[in-house]
């Protein structure tokens, strides 16, 4: 289907509901009064209604001098907000007009010192929404900011029950949510997930949503994360803040002889404005932010943990925005939004081990912008437009420049590198989006129809690039007894070398989407959601030649172009009639939204080279001298590099069959039961599966490939043997290897023997066998048909709301199981990015288990309220347990291969298998100690209103603990001397304990 017909689809969806819902609709009435704890009347409120399925303020009054106000409107359901200088801002959830009813309420606003706050909160946080089947969380900056979470909006995902590192109800890290700024897509086009990271204050809420969401939310397969901007108001409020983090007042988690890095202070500085250009007609909102942070890495070979290289990654972030918002004519609403990043790192990846010449400095800038348009078509209907996207550019070298080859000894143990680093990078992602959707409310009878019908439509394009520094990379071989200096080629006796293993890739995006949704609710007691999306993707690159005199990407090739429609179904039934009990349950499809690792190993793209290991090069006197791989060529022989090489095969690609775009199917079930004014039970089950995972496959790769078994390994290069998880000699019991490389093999072993002399076999097999092994590889870019993934939750969460304090406490248990832990099936296995174990063999070896992207059991709780003396706060606990970790081997030829018989193998066993990932447990084997977090925040503020301020103490890591949460899984030429070398070694753990001081000036 060509986008035109898509387009035609949606028109005709969102004209058939209008037709459907062209009756004209009753009117209801909300009418209330504001009175003050003190039971006085407050005049001059502002009253604000938004409709519970809509970003927009429906309707504003402002209370008499009576304290009263009265607001005629369609039948939907509302929240409302009032807002007063002096007091605190008063919410009530749930409020449903029926036909012409009128819905009464009383709303007591408390006094407060502070001016009047922008935070908008859109919900009670103990109402139960009976009419609709999502299950949205709604956390608003004014709970962020009590709680000791990280800076940026995203990072409240935290407090969501289950969700992990970004991740949301088993789904594969960032790159399967959905972010959105204003309700429009903002994703990265590249590698997927959040590209702008906005800071807290920037934000009036986040809302997260993905169980039970309608059929206009896509591009999802974990969840929906849309950060609301901030709008000016009719009041001037300024602000400045800074936050410090000293290296001082931050413990460390490191234990001896560990390597990484750790934070080591941290500086911000930001501000922001906002009030009417206009009154009651224009509003501005401006902000700007400045942080410097730091990174420290532990001086190895000290004898305390607590010893620091006085080195530092440094990156320096200042970021910006502005929003103008118009009140037209009519109700109508506009909103424009400008804002701009930049960033520069020094020293980036700093880990104790590498040389500060080898760490690249980086930067980044970007652009972005969003505009919004929104407008009544009579009583009952409204018009939304949007758009929205960035540009951006990305990079990382290092200091002595794209000529200058890097230098990464060879040695046992860990490896570190020198005078530059091994790649230099570029990067530009860029994304532009448009979305149009129409609402339509009508009331027969008892009966309510809310439908909306929409369409979006997008453009995206990355480049990337990740060239060799020099061309290649210099290994020198490093023993106990010969002097070594990284500066001083003479002091090498032998030396490697490795080349290729770049990355050139061009991609384009576009993706078009038509949805239309109802929402029925009847006898105003059961809702049901019907829904339908309809997408269309494709994408498109630009084949790249690696010839290597001159290495160019010319042109453009269509790769994928698919469509798939998503249905959805859900139900609300309201039990009780009263609004406090609900039962929910939703069925629906989720399709991946597109970006360019879902196809970029697409044939004729070229996007990624093979990586060669020569071992021997000629003599050279100067550390930093290159070679082309035409010299190299022109060198081969015993003076000097070796005619014998190890390629590693990383630029498997196949032609485009039978591609479809990845999903999730989901079915949610829960109940929501409120008791009284001030507590909610909720609990939910939740049942996920992927569907169409996207990879490479050979289509003979059960004919292509042996399984030799009982293969032990030992090194090549030293007499140290390569020891098992349980440090043993190790013996991979299975190995799988090309039929060509071990039809080569045998012939090796067997060439220079005649008869009488009896013909050797490897792992069993004979020359006279070989006539049995084929090898045609045929492979294709498609879906796999066996790649699985399945997830399920349990959750109990209770939410509580007390006059001056509100939290919410949850127990979650979670099961992922299957064999491909991404968006798609490559890239998934093993410490690297790979073709994935359809084309990969080994990769496949254990590869079905406890996958590691959920955790098996989390408490979470959180709480925020006001103290005595002033003080105000909150606290984050969690503990988790059940992360699972899975120790692998990858195939070098720095190894040798004996078989049971004693018979160590020719170099040719593994050519076609170099670099591949083998895990020598069932996956999910093994799993992390369980860990603790506690995390505490507290301020108090001094003044009134426009002279006021603000001190705030963060205790970040309060319990101190020091939870390993990543280990050296690979497991390779450990030595003993070397504990950073050892399997199972400490390679992350949580942030040590710090202490956060802040200071607020003016308004908040």
């Amino acid at each position: 289907m060509r986008r035109p017909t898509l387009l035609l689809i949606a028109f005709s969806t969102i004209a058939f509901s209008t037709t459907v819902a062209a009756q004209t609709p009753l009117r209801g009435t909300i009418a209330g009064t504001v009175v003050s704890s003190a039971g006085q009347p407050v005049a001059g409120a502002l009253v604000s209604l938004r409709a519970a399925r809509d970003t927009a303020v429906t309707a504003e009054a402002t209370t008499d001098s009576r304290g009263a106000f009265h607001l005629s409107l369609r039948p939907d359901v509302f929240s409302l907000v009032v807002r007063q200088l002096g007091f605190r801002p008063a919410t009530l959830g749930g409020l449903r007009v029926v036909g012409a009813d009128t819905v009464r309420v009383r709303v007591v606003l408390a006094p407060t010192a502070t001016a009047l706050s922008t935070v908008v909160v859109l919900r009670s946080p103990v109402s139960v929404e009976t009419l609709d089947p999502q299950s949205t969380r709604r956390i608003t900056t004014e709970t962020a900011l009590l709680l000791p979470t990280a800076r940026d909006a995203s990072a409240v995902v935290a407090l969501v029950p289950g969700a992990k590192d970004g991740r949301l109800w088993g789904g594969a890290g960032a790159a399967t949510n959905d972010f959105r700024i204003d309700g429009i897509s903002m994703n990265h086009p590249g590698r997927g997930g959040d590209f702008l990271r906005l800071p807290r204050e920037w934000v009036e809420g986040v809302e997260i949503r993905g169980l039970g969401a309608g059929a206009e939310y896509g591009n999802f397969q974990g969840g929906v994360i849309d950060a609301m901007t901030r709008r000016g108001g009719q009041a001037r409020t300024r602000t400045v803040r800074s936050y410090y983090e000293s290296e001082r007042l931050t413990a460390s988690s490191f234990g001896a002889n560990e390597i990484g890095s750790e934070p080591a202070g941290r500086t911000e500085f930001s501000g922001e404005a906002s009030g009417a250009l206009a009154p009651g007609k224009v509003f501005y909102f401006a902000g700007a932010q400045f942080v410097e942070s730091a990174r420290r890495s532990p001086a190895l070979g000290t004898p305390a943990p607590s010893d620091f290289l006085g080195l530092r990654e440094r990156e320096r972030t200042l970021r910006a925005i502005g929003k103008l918002s118009w009140d037209l004519a009519a109700g109508a609403r506009a909103d424009l939004t400008l804002g701009g990043s930049t960033r520069g790192t020094s020293d980036a990846g700093i880990n104790g081990l590498d040389d500060r010449t080898a760490l690249p400095d980086g930067s980044a800038s970007a652009l972005w912008y969003h505009a919004r348009w929104y407008r009544p078509l009579g009583d009952a209907t409204t018009l939304e437009l949007r758009a929205a996207g960035f540009d951006a550019v990305e990079s990382s070298s290092g200091a002595s420049g794209s000529a200058v080859p890097s230098i990464q000894v060879l040695t046992v143990g860990d490896l570190p590198r020198y005078q530059n680093p091994e790649f230099e990078e570029r990067a530009a992602p860029a994304s532009h989006s448009l979305t149009a959707m129409l609402r339509r409310t009508i009331s027969q009878g008892s009966a309510i129809h809310r439908f909306s019908a929409g369409i979006e439509l997008s453009a995206a394009r990355w480049s990337e690039s990740r060239l060799r520094s020099g061309g290649l990379t210099w290994r020198p071989y490093l023993n106990d007894t010969t002097p070594w200096s990284a500066t001083d080629a003479s002091t090498w006796t032998t030396v490697g070398s490795e080349w290729g293993g770049e990355l050139r890739l061009r991609a384009r995006e576009r993706q078009a989407a038509a949805f239309i949704q109802d929402e029925l609710t009847l006898a105003a007691r059961v809702t049901i959601s019907p829904g339908l999306r309809l997408t269309q993707w494709s994408g498109r690159l630009t084949p790249c030649s690696n010839y290597v005199f001159a290495p160019t990407c010319v042109g453009e090739i269509g790769v994928v172009s698919t469509r798939a429609v998503d249905p959805r179904l859900g139900i609300a039934w309201d039990l009780t009639g009263r609004g406090t009990f609900a039962l929910k349950a939703h069925a629906g499809r989720y399709h991946q939204g597109i970006y360019a690792q879902l196809f970029d190993r697409a044939a004729g793209a070229n996007a990624y080279t093979n990586e060669r290991f020569y071992y021997y090069a000629p003599p050279i006197s100067d550390p930093r001298q290159a070679f082309t791989a035409f010299q190299r060529d022109a060198l081969l022989g015993p003076s000097g590099f070796s005619t014998f090489f190890d390629e590693r095969i990383l630029n498997e690609s196949g032609a485009v069959r039978g591609y479809r775009q990845p999903y999730v199917d989901q079915l949610s079930l829960s109940l929501e039961r409120q008791f009284g004014t001030r507590w909610k039970l909720e609990l939910l089950a939740l049942h996920r599966r992927n569907g169409d995972i996207v990879g490479l496959v050979d289509r003979n790769l059960a004919t292509n490939y042996t399984r030799l078994t009982g293969i032990a390994v030992d090194h090549r290069l030293t007499a140290l043997g390569v020891l098992d998880a349980y440090g043993r000699p190790l013996v991979l019991d299975t190995l799988v290897v090309a039929n060509k490389d071990l039809i080569d093999a045998v012939l090796r072993l067997n060439e220079n023997r005649r008869p009488p002399l009896a013909p050797l076999a490897f792992a069993g097999w004979l020359p006279a066998d070989l006539g049995t092994l084929t090898w045609d590889p045929r492979v294709e870019l498609s879906t796999l048909p066996a790649a699985r993934g399945r997830y399920g939750q349990l959750t109990a969460t209770v939410t509580a709301f007390g006059g001056s304090w509100r939290g919410e406490g949850s127990l979650t248990l979670a099961h992922l199981e299957g064999n491909v832990a991404g968006v798609t099936g490559h890239g998934t296995v093993g410490t690297a990015f790979s073709a994935g174990p359809y084309v990969r063999p080994n990769e496949s070896l254990n590869a079905s288990g406890i996958l590691p992207d959920a955790t098996e059991f989390e408490a979470k709780v959180w709480v925020t309220g006001r103290l005595p003396r002033g003080l105000q706060g909150g606290l984050l606990f969690t503990h988790i347990l059940g992360e699972r970790t899975t120790p692998s081997f990858t195939i070098e030829g720095r190894y040798r291969y004996t078989d049971v018989a004693g018979m160590t193998a020719p170099d040719e066993l593994i050519r076609r298998v170099l670099g591949q990932t083998i895990f020598v447990e069932p996956r999910g084997a093994r799993h992390y100690a369980s860990r603790s977090l506690l995390d505490l925040h507290l301020e108090r503020g001094f003044g009134a209103q426009a002279r006021r301020f603000d001190v705030t103490l963060d205790l970040l890591n309060a319990l101190g603990s020091r939870a390993v949460t990543r280990v050296k899984t690979e497991i390779d030429d450990q030595a003993i001397a070397d504990p950073s070398s050892v399997l199972g070694a400490a390679r992350a753990r949580v942030s040590p304990r710090a202490l956060r001081i802040g200071l607020r000036i003016g308004a908040h």
